[in-house]
């Protein structure tokens, strides 16, 4: 039977040795169970925690302290020196793709710009079809390249949208081989 520092079975302190006075079953289902096994069934039963989080939970944390004295203060450091980390490259991968978007825009002007004063040139040298056709292809185009931009980051505001407005569950519990 495991136990974790001062918990002994069915959750209870190893001050309080009565395990059916703190036990963690309900009382409905303690009456079925004969007088003379419940001790024994109650003293069977290991408490379970599960701590999610980017530290130890503070009881291994003052664990790892009392077997190495400062080593805490080295967990926490390191957990601080990745978080400055990773947000530095968040910051990053941001930066890069605000430059890229401009680099994006500004060719897309440039390339607009050249359409245009090449349809200009056409229907000044009296292809007038030729230069409008540039024209408007060439404003069909931007706008269709603007309107899918603008419903694809809108359409992604919505999934992150959702995202953040669903529930979040707890991972399920790995299953053992026995439970098969």
């Amino acid at each position: 039977m495991l136990a974790s520092d001062e918990e002994t079975v069915a959750g209870k302190s190893s001050e309080n040795n009565d395990p059916i006075e703190d036990n963690p079953i309900p009382p409905e289902l303690i009456e079925y169970v004969p007088a003379e096994k419940r001790e024994e069934i109650i003293r069977e039963i290991v408490l379970h925690e599960q701590y999610l989080g980017p530290l130890a939970h503070p009881r291994i944390a003052a664990g790892y302290e009392r077997l190495l004295p400062g080593s805490v203060d080295r967990i926490l450091t390191m957990a601080e020196e990745q978080q400055r980390h990773r947000l530095k490259q968040e910051d990053r991968g941001q930066q890069a793709a605000i430059e890229r978007d401009k680099r994006g825009m500004n060719r897309g002007f440039t390339l607009a710009m050249a359409l245009m004063l090449v349809s200009a040139l056409a229907i000044y040298l009296g292809s007038d079809l030729v230069g409008f056709g540039m024209v408007a292809t060439s404003v069909v185009s931007l706008a269709g390249v603007f309107l899918y931009s603008h419903h694809s980051t809108q359409q992604e505001l919505r999934e992150k949208r959702e995202a953040l407005q669903k529930p979040s569950s707890p991972p399920e519990p790995p299953q053992s081989e026995e439970a098969s």
